[in-house]
């Protein structure tokens, strides 16, 4: 059986969410992982697997609230690394945002960063994972899902994100969804075309504006 190209997916979403834990669950690598407040993510981490005979690089990012690098640091190397994805003409087939169900916190910032840095031509193409499912109930882990959706995710959803709950350890309906992400069409990010199209920075970016961290000059801080 000939081998598609390598399919890129991008995990993505708040310091202790459980992105790193699930790229070590499906792709069997031993990325160090944080607990509680602390990350442990602070560069990007790639990790390799196969699905259903397609090869497949599982994207591990730090969160835009890490508790060792600040918010625009955290940007300047997601942004970045997609750029020169992008430049080296390699697409993303799936972006996966991670949230834990066991938060109270919205986090509204990320989502707004979310959709300005994949703009709303990609955004068919993110799935909003909830995990933590083990530490709530069904019932109040089920109504903050409802109202996570219906008020902060609401806008993504109108323009083809899905939702998607994430067992740990995943399970075979899990991981055969991942599969079917490898067979979407690839996509580029607003991001992407913002650096590499228009040859902006990533302090000029729509990302950096809804991060608060705009121009040049935040970076030369």
């Amino acid at each position: 059986m000939t081998l598609r190209s390598d399919a890129l997916i991008a995990v993505i979403g708040p310091t202790g969410a459980g992105k790193t834990t699930l790229v070590n669950r499906m792709s069997g690598v031993n990325f160090k992982i944080g607990y509680g407040l602390q990350s442990e993510t602070q560069q990007i981490q790639t990790a390799k697997c196969t699905l259903d005979g397609q090869r497949v690089h599982l994207i591990d990012t730090p969160g835009f609230d890490n508790t060792e690098m600040a918010d625009g640091d955290v940007l300047y190397l997601i942004g970045t690394y997609l750029a020169d994805i992008y430049r080296s003409g390699r697409q993303l087939t799936g972006i996966l945002y991670l949230h834990s169900i066991n938060s109270n916190q919205a986090g509204i910032q990320n989502i707004r960063i979310l959709e300005k840095l994949c703009g709303d031509n990609a955004m068919a193409s993110v799935t909003i994972c909830t995990t933590m499912w083990n530490n709530v109930s069904e019932h109040v882990g089920a109504e903050r899902e409802q109202e996570l959706a219906a008020r902060l995710w609401n806008n993504m959803i109108s323009k083809g994100a899905t939702i998607r709950r994430v067992l740990d350890p995943p399970t075979e309906e899990d991981m055969a969804y991942a599969t079917k992400l490898c067979l979407r069409k690839p996509v580029t990010l607003d991001i992407q075309r913002e650096i590499v199209d228009e040859g902006k920075s990533v302090f000029n970016t729509k990302a950096a504006w809804a991060l608060g961290c705009r121009g040049d000059a935040f970076w030369r801080r």
